[in-house]
């Protein structure tokens, strides 16, 4: 059994067959029916739902007023749902189902609804799920329509906060939180408080399966955005940063909220270019940012970069994940090392700047960097190894101040960054974000940089 804060989940029982008959002769009405099967409410049907143990019915008091079920597929579950219509715009269906979804002993669901029913699609929407392809249905004859297929992975390092441990953090019980869906390794929230409205970013769980630089990313971010502002560059202001686990068993961060979109979302018209080059001229200021030694923010330093990134090498070598081609990795890199060497000055990459990290004010201008957390002291080319939308944009070029170097050496570098991001990639997919197509993807495209590399190692003067 399940409580949320107005409702009851509970697997059904036979003695709940009259109230599922009730609801599947109102969807019958509905002008929904004819894009899906009717649910069988006959006493032998309830009998085998109540028997998967994967059917529920939810309660309001006492009142059944819908029901949400689950059909196995290996280590997903599609999930589906129906309510009584005198319950519909209540958010009792978004409510349950969000619940229902946090409890389940899987990470991975999938679900299938009408195009045209516009508020399935939003409920799923709602709930994370992503549209990934569409088909061709019919339920009933002369009824032919376009059904979605839909997908969620829960990462494994995600899980939103209590009431009390909110009030814990925040210091207060004068606040509302809104979650901000999107974020697959932070769980996030709007908040406002009686100081305005501030986001609250909350580190991961299942911290077992970070990678060794990710257990210190709250204490590297607050440090890159003292050193922006010192800098004259926009970026979050941090209002405060607890890494001592002693509040809750996480870290976190409260930044001020800033009115804006990321990049990503944001309509930039006529005002691309200028954006661009705004954000151009600040990556180059981010990068006039110089230390002694080459690393992360937060762990050792190294005289030599080659000595960094081999650091980090070695360090995810622990994880037992990439076997094969971690070995041609080193063999790879072992080879760059005199022309990663040729990198003498340590300098400030935020190394995560696509256009989701970029806010874009309403006006629209560029308003903010947000997410350095895992930035490095290193080769400024690092940092388009893992971007590609400044690519295509003469702009960012003309405020950042210079192309990328064409030269040999310049190649190589850039080829071991990208196969050490497809390598990186590949984990975070598969490990921490519970998404193995997408890591699937990254080893595929790995394995072709390896190629591309010793090819590039084969013919230098290609």
């Amino acid at each position: 059994m399940i409580k949320t804060e107005r409702l009851t989940i509970q697997k059904i029982s036979l003695q709940d067959q009259p109230a599922l008959r009730r609801i599947a002769d109102d969807f019958a009405c509905s002008p929904y029916a004819a894009y899906d099967l009717p649910l069988p409410t006959d006493g032998k049907s309830v009998a085998q739902f109540a028997a998967s143990g994967l059917f529920y019915g939810v309660f309001l008091e006492r009142e059944l007023i819908g029901y949400i079920c689950f059909h196995e597929e290996g280590d997903c579950w599609d999930l589906g749902y129906c309510f009584h219509s005198a319950y519909y715009g209540k958010g009792y269906a978004y409510e349950s189902c969000k619940a229902l979804l946090a409890s389940a002993p899987v990470r991975r669901f999938t679900a299938g609804t009408a195009l045209a029913n516009t508020p399935s699609v939003r409920l799923l929407e709602r709930l994370g799920f992503t549209l990934t392809g569409t088909e061709t249905l019919s339920f009933q004859p002369g009824t032919v329509f376009e059904g979605g297929l839909f997908q969620l992975s829960r990462s494994s390092l995600y899980r939103e906060l209590t009431s009390a441990e909110l009030a814990a953090v925040l210091k207060t019980t004068h606040f509302s939180a809104r979650l901000l869906t999107g974020g697959l390794f932070n769980t996030t929230y709007l908040v406002e408080l009686p100081l305005g409205k501030a986001v609250l970013r909350v580190g991961p769980v299942n911290r077992q399966l970070l990678m060794p630089f990710e257990h210190h990313l709250m204490e590297a971010e607050s440090r890159v955005y003292r050193l922006c502002a010192a800098h004259g560059i926009p970026a979050s202001e941090v209002l405060a940063v607890d890494t001592s686990k002693t509040v809750i068993d996480r870290d976190y961060m409260l930044v001020r909220y800033i009115p804006s979109k990321p990049m990503s979302q944001a309509e930039l018209g006529e005002a691309r270019n200028r954006i661009c080059r705004r954000i151009g001229q600040a990556t180059a200021k981010l990068h006039a940012i110089t230390a002694p030694r080459f690393g992360r923010i937060v762990g050792p330093g190294f005289e030599r970069w080659s000595e960094a990134l081999l650091w980090e090498l070695s360090e995810w070598e622990t994880l037992g994940y990439w076997q094969e081609q971690h070995r041609e990795a080193e063999i790879l890199f072992e080879k760059a090392i005199p022309y990663l060497d040729e990198i003498c000055t340590p300098c400030l990459v935020h190394t995560d700047l696509w256009a989701g990290n970029i806010l874009i004010s309403p006006e629209p201008d560029f308003a903010a960097i947000i997410d350095a957390d895992r930035a490095l002291w290193g080769d400024p080319e690092f940092e388009f190894s893992s971007i590609w939308w400044t690519l295509g944009e003469e702009a960012f070029w003309e405020g950042y101040g210079k192309r990328l170097s064409g030269t040999y050496a310049a190649r190589v570098r850039r080829g071991i960054y990208h196969l050490l991001n497809r390598l990186w990639n590949s984990y975070v997919y598969q490990m921490e974000y519970n998404q193995p197509e997408n890591a699937r993807k990254e080893q595929e495209l790995a394995l072709k940089q390896i190629e591309e590399l010793k090819d590039l190692y084969e013919h230098p003067e290609c």
